[in-house]
């Protein structure tokens, strides 16, 4: 065999052995790679969707309980006004077909140079009537009316 016979024979035994064994070998390594890699893609995906899912749970029942405390905060301010106004109502005529404006004294002290304020209190509930134009001062830890005027 001469140099060039010999040379031809080994590319040709080159050739089949890489469509024999290497290229399979290598064809099965970058599948089974690709499925690694496709798994891998979908772990970290599923970790993104339940992290977002979580993050929504979470601000959603946020949302539903911050709702619900001001549901009850409002209906609980809506029974105190009430019980106010039916507390007044027993005690002098209240003007009708009229919601009044409620305030509550935080500083006497601030208001009490007001003639109107100069027995008040902390604690003392304004009920104000704009359209009647008439304020009561009203003290509930004694549930007696301290002043009645007229507004202009």
């Amino acid at each position: 065999m001469d140099r060039d016979s010999i040379k031809e024979f080994l590319e040709v035994r080159y050739k089949e052995l890489a469509k024999e064994e290497i290229l399979p070998t290598l064809k099965k390594k970058v599948e089974v790679e690709d499925a690694v890699v496709a798994t891998e893609k979908k772990k970290i995906n599923l970790k993104k969707a339940s992290y977002y899912a979580f993050v929504v749970l979470v601000l959603g029942g946020l949302v539903f309980f911050g709702y619900e405390v001001y549901q009850r905060w409002s209906l609980k301010q809506a029974d105190q006004i009430e019980v106010l106004l039916m507390r007044l109502e027993v005690l002098t005529d209240l003007p009708e077909n009229e919601v009044p404006t409620i305030a509550t004294v935080t500083n006497a002290n601030m208001v009490r140079n007001q003639l109107f304020f100069k027995e008040a209190m902390n604690g003392d509930k304004v009920v104000i009537y704009r359209v009647a134009k008439k304020a009561i001062l009203y003290r509930p830890s004694t549930g007696k009316i301290v002043a009645i005027a007229l507004i202009n």
